[in-house]
C-alpha cells in the first residue's frame, strides 16, 4: 500500500462518492428525502433500487481490500486504532454541498490522479535514461 499510497487515498474518495456515501450522499440529503428521486418508489421496487447500491457498496470493499490491503488477512503492522478509525470514517463525514464536490473533484482529485499516473508509471517502467 506504501508505494501506491495516493492511489489509496484516490480509491477511497471516488469510491465513497461513486457509492453516494457521506458525504457525497446528494440524492439522499435531508432536502431530497421528500422530493427526492427515491420517494416515488413503493416497498419492493426501492429495494430493486437500492440492491445494486449495496452490492456495489460490497464490490468496492473487497477490490479495496484485494488491491492494497494485501487481500483479506490485511495488512499486520496496522495498529488497532487505525482499524477503528478506517470504519467509523463514515460517521465523521460532513456533508459537502454540490458546489463544492464538483470543485474538489475537477481541482485537486483530478490533479492527484494526474501525479498517481506519473507516480504509478516511473514505477512500473522506471525513470528514462537520458
Amino acid at each position: 500500500m506504501l508505494p501506491q499510497a495516493l492511489g489509496a487515498l484516490l480509491f477511497i474518495v471516488t469510491s465513497t462518492a461513486e457509492m453516494e456515501r457521506l458525504p457525497f450522499d446528494l440524492p439522499e440529503a435531508e432536502s431530497e428525502i421528500m422530493m427526492g428521486w427515491q420517494a416515488e418508489y413503493p416497498g419492493p421496487l426501492f429495494m430493486l433500487v437500492q440492491g445494486p447500491a449495496f452490492i456495489k457498496l460490497y464490490a468496492f470493499a473487497a477490490l479495496f481490500s484485494t488491491l492494497y490491503l494485501g487481500g483479506y488477512l490485511g495488512p499486520a503492522i496496522i495498529p488497532p486504532i487505525v482499524w477503528f478509525f478506517l470504519k467509523t470514517i463514515v460517521s465523521t463525514f460532513p456533508r459537502v454541498r454540490l458546489d463544492q464536490l464538483l470543485r474538489q473533484g475537477w481541482t485537486t482529485l483530478l490533479t492527484l490522479s494526474i501525479v498517481n499516473i506519473v507516480i504509478a508509471y516511473f514505477i512500473v517502467v522506471g525513470v528514462p535514461a537520458i
